[in-house]
């Protein structure tokens, strides 16, 4: 119906789910690599993963998971029977470091970030499929703090809305 054809930024309706957000992200997050400009390549298999990690399998890594997904009625701003969505998923970034400094370790953290929140941001609508996206409180933890001493760690959230109909899900 006509919800179905409109899938644009504003007040319509978006093509999105939680799922299909997160799909979003992983691809995005796969398309890192040194020959894109980026510090690091994710393109490998395994390198991008939606789980959550006990420890990273593959170097460079990041690990995704859904920390929460939550519908709002906004006042003058939601039409009638539909949402605004709001998912919240969880990141974790492990990268190797060329020496044991934590000063090292730290930097090589960053510089993942720095690839990720590019990657993300250079497309926040993740292809037209929500309307804002959002990288956030992603802390740089030294591997060595977490009994991972040749590691840099990032963890962090990213934030996705868009708007839905009513009884199409999350």
């Amino acid at each position: 119906g006509r919800d179905a054809r409109r899938v644009r930024r504003g007040g319509c309706l978006m093509a999105a789910t939680a799922r299909t957000a997160l799909a979003n992200i992983k691809t995005r997050l796969a398309g890192i690599t040194v020959a894109g400009g980026y510090t690091y390549a994710l393109d490998g298999a395994d390198q991008v993963v939606i789980a959550t990690p006990i420890t990273p399998d593959r170097m460079p890594s990041v690990y995704l998971n859904v920390l929460s997904v939550s519908s709002t009625l906004a006042p003058g701003q939601t039409h009638l029977n539909a949402y605004v969505r709001r998912a919240v998923y969880g990141f974790l970034g492990f990268v190797g470091s060329n020496t044991d400094s934590p000063s090292d370790r730290t930097l090589a953290a960053m510089d993942l970030l720095d690839d990720i929140c590019v990657r993300l941001e250079g497309d926040r609508g993740l292809t037209n499929t929500v309307f804002d996206l959002v990288v956030d409180g992603a802390p740089i933890i030294d591997g060595a703090a977490e009994d991972l001493p040749t590691l840099g760690v990032i963890a962090g959230t990213i934030t996705v809305w868009w708007r839905s109909a009513a009884g199409q899900g999350v």
